[in-house]
């Protein structure tokens, strides 16, 4: 992994982050849209793995950055304040995917070796680390 690599790989989703936008654009929060929004996830998974020859550069950000475009596009005519943008995007997270894959990713080694919840556990609690943490130090820079 290079920066190049890393460059072209956050490139390659540009489309795909745009159409999760696009598709929860006024959607309501059901299990449709979750299905749908991992599908397109899993679309731009393929293309930054195609990108990279089978480099793991953005999975994290795919799921995360995938829920939080969806929770702002669901909340744009109402303001998007971090909170409610957060937590919009983490009831989405929990909604069911029937989707499954015998692939173990970094994420799960973690959660049986150590416990931890990961991207999954961060989106689905809510991004409290984002919201609590994250961006009351940015607000607070010198």
């Amino acid at each position: 992994m290079n920066l190049g690599m890393l460059h072209r790989s956050a490139y390659s989703l540009l489309g795909m982050f745009t159409a999760i936008a696009s598709r929860a654009f006024g959607a309501k929060e059901n299990i449709s849209l979750r299905e749908s929004l991992a599908e397109l996830g899993r679309d731009g998974e393929r293309t930054m793995l195609r990108i990279t020859g089978g480099v793991n550069t953005h999975r994290g950000a795919i799921w995360t950055l995938g829920l939080l475009c969806a929770g702002a596009a669901m909340l744009a005519a109402r303001g998007n304040l971090p909170r409610r943008l957060c937590a919009k995007a983490a009831r989405i997270a929990r909604l069911p995917d029937s989707y499954s894959s015998n692939i173990q990713t970094h994420g799960q080694q973690a959660h049986c070796q150590y416990g931890v919840r990961g991207a999954r556990g961060e989106a689905e609690g809510g991004f409290r680390h984002i919201v609590e943490i994250g961006l009351p130090m940015l607000k607070n820079r010198d």
